[in-house]
């Protein structure tokens, strides 16, 4: 979020009117959701570009996270699924969660997937896409021509 303060920033990611592009606001960073964030993520909608959030947790945090930035894709963090597991009372949370999101047009991606149970899960819950290892590992990009 910091970096979106600087204007040249936010030219250098609209130049290309032809590029999809997908700004994520990491869950590590505080997000301080002023009034120039606002007006900083809005010019970057208004170019095309949509907004993700990563790191989303079943908490206060993450719920008031998205009703500030209401950004196009919500990615939940990794360790939520394993969390979750068997503790009914957060899946529901957590199901309550994509599905408002759903109801806003929020695209959800659960992150880290590495087992068919926990794409089980996730579907349960309502979320749609996913990735991680189960999926394919990361690759190096220098790796490719």
């Amino acid at each position: 979020p910091e970096r979106l303060s600087d204007e040249g920033i936010c030219s250098l990611l609209t130049a290309r009117t032809d590029a999809k592009l997908v700004v994520e606001l990491t869950g590590q960073s505080a997000l301080p959701v002023d009034v120039l964030l606002r007006q900083r993520l809005e010019q970057l909608r208004d170019q095309g570009v949509r907004i993700a959030v990563s790191g989303a947790k079943a908490d206060e945090e993450t719920r008031l996270r998205i009703l500030r930035v209401r950004p196009e894709v919500v990615k939940l963090d990794r360790r939520l699924i394993d969390e979750i597991a068997d503790d009914r009372d957060r899946q529901e949370f957590v199901g309550n969660m994509v599905q408002r999101c759903n109801q806003d047009g929020i695209f959800v991606v659960a992150v880290g997937i590495e087992t068919t149970a926990q794409v089980e899960l996730a579907k349960s819950l309502g979320i749609e896409a996913a990735q991680g290892h189960l999926f394919g590992a990361a690759s190096d990009i220098h790796s490719h021509g």
